[in-house]
């Protein structure tokens, strides 16, 4: 029985030596595993923080290539700007002379078609005066002698031809 006990005893120590080699062990994976997961970590850390460093650094460099490039378009969109501004006030000017211009010709013709119109007028005023200077007892024959002579006379005293003459009969709707 002694043996027994002792054997029992003796099992008993090896199953505690055997769950105790087996937890150190275990353990010493989890340790394992913990600080190969923390080197891991570590690395990616590190892996992590040198990609972020590098896209700063390119962020950084955009911006810097970004202000100098807005810069220079600003200074040429302002300089753009100018000269369309500069393009633009000539323009203007060019339309106000154009529009003086027009006035200018507008008020010339005016003059010269009422002084034409004056003239017309004259002639008009003549030949229908020297018309109804006519005597009454005229005959046909007679009537149409005396307003070819006051055609050519009218014409003669106005220095214009007998086609402008008969233009300005039409106008004023002369029949004879």
């Amino acid at each position: 029985m002694f043996k027994k006990i002792v054997m029992l005893f003796l099992l008993i120590i090896v199953l505690a030596g055997i769950s105790y080699v087996k937890t150190y062990r275990e353990h010493q994976q989890i340790d394992q595993i913990y600080e190969q997961a923390k080197a891991n970590e570590e690395i990616d850390t590190n892996i992590y923080l040198a990609s972020i460093d590098s896209l700063n650094e390119l962020i950084a460099e955009n911006e810097s290539v970004y202000e100098e490039s807005f810069e220079e378009v600003m200074f040429a969109q302002g300089v753009e700007l100018d000269s369309l501004n500069d393009l633009l006030l000539l323009q203007r000017n060019k339309i106000d002379n154009l529009e003086k211009q027009k006035k200018q010709l507008t008020i010339n013709s005016s003059k010269k078609k009422s002084t034409q119109l004056s003239q017309h007028e004259k002639i008009y005023r003549y030949y229908k005066k020297r018309y109804t200077d006519l005597p009454n007892d005229l005959s046909d024959y007679e009537r149409k002698i005396a307003l070819s002579e006051i055609r050519e006379e009218t014409a003669q005293k106005y220095s214009i031809s007998l086609k402008k003459l008969n233009q300005i009969r039409a106008d004023y709707k002369l029949k004879y």
